[in-house]
């Protein structure tokens, strides 16, 4: 067993109150050395975000001023920053912006009418049909053509065309002209307008000849002189005397339908009829509107033409050497 009368006799032999001053100076000293060398250490910043801590509580803060006058707010109100009135804006800006974006489009006074168009079902894939009211020319146009001097051609409509002349759009209407319908007795024959032929009721001939043109059966020739007249002075009456219609079979396009074929017009004098459907030209499927419309425009520069008509569910095929 342990005697502890000893143990406390040795212990206050010790001399303890030389350690208990040697441990205390030890701490204070550490302390010093601690707070020193962090202040070494420690960032600017928060050196001096240290040293204003302490005196925080005796900042005040000034009374606050405006910084904009009363004539500066009420234009920042009448401005709706942030839409409270749902509108964007300044309204008398904004209409000013909209109507300086509206270009307007003016009669064009260029010596030209607008005999007709040939729509493709936008503005930019048509035929303009145009007479040069001076030389007394009909020529066709697309999308670009020149149609004067600095005139171009931007848009194809159903009844108008827009051109560009030196910067200023324009636009030409068709030539609307009055129909008069002719007084007729009760079951008389009907009338024909002048110049216009009736329609046809019977197939065509098996062949046909005429000067610049020559038909035999399905094959057909004709000189240069003979389809630039078609394409120029009787184009009008080219697109008259017959109607193509779009064939749409489940909802697609197959090809175009005659129908009011008239006597002795160039459709009956090549050997087609009514109810005929063009399906093909020149190895080019008629299944796209604004294509066909490209199609027959470059048929001009063409020397041989080949037509796939179905007549009745039969097809045939016709052909066209120009010489």
């Amino acid at each position: 067993m342990v005697d502890f009368s000893k143990v406390l006799g040795k212990v206050s032999d010790w001399p303890w109150k030389t350690g208990l001053a040697v441990v205390a100076c030890a701490f204070l000293l550490s302390t010093i050395l601690s707070t020193v060398v962090s202040q070494m250490l420690m960032p600017a910043e928060e050196k001096s975000l240290f040293k204003s801590s302490a005196a925080s509580s005796s900042i005040t803060i000034p009374n606050p001023t405006a910084s904009l006058n009363q004539g500066s707010v009420d234009s920042i109100v009448r401005r709706n920053i942030f839409n409270s009135e749902g509108a964007i804006g300044d309204k008398t800006e904004t209409a000013t912006k909209q109507q300086e974006q509206v270009t307007e489009v003016v009669k064009s006074d260029l010596p030209v009418k607008l005999v007709g168009t040939i729509y493709g079902g936008d503005p930019f894939s048509g035929i303009a049909l145009v007479e040069n009211t001076t030389k007394r020319t009909i020529n066709s146009f697309m999308v670009a053509d020149s149609l004067a001097k600095d005139a171009i051609i931007k848009e194809i409509h159903k009844e108008r065309i827009i051109i560009d002349n030196n910067g200023r759009l324009e636009f030409i209407e068709v030539d609307q002209q009055q129909l008069t319908r002719s007084k007729r007795r009760k079951k008389a024959a009907p009338t024909v307008a002048a110049g216009v032929a009736p329609l046809a009721t019977d197939p065509p001939p098996s062949s046909y000849k005429e000067e610049g043109f020559e038909r035999k059966e399905r094959e057909m020739s004709m000189t240069q002189a003979y389809r630039n007249k078609l394409l120029s002075t009787d184009f009008t009456k080219v697109l008259q005397d017959a109607k193509a219609s779009p064939n749409i079979v489940d909802g697609e396009l197959k090809g175009f339908v005659l129908t009011r074929v008239r006597k002795d017009s160039i459709y009956e004098k090549a050997g087609l009829q009514n109810d005929d459907i063009v399906e093909e030209i020149n190895g080019i499927p008629l299944t796209d509107t604004s294509q066909a419309i490209k199609l027959l425009q470059s048929l001009r520069n063409e020397s041989e033409v080949e037509l796939r008509i179905n007549r009745g569910g039969s097809p045939q095929k016709f052909l066209l050497n120009i010489r």
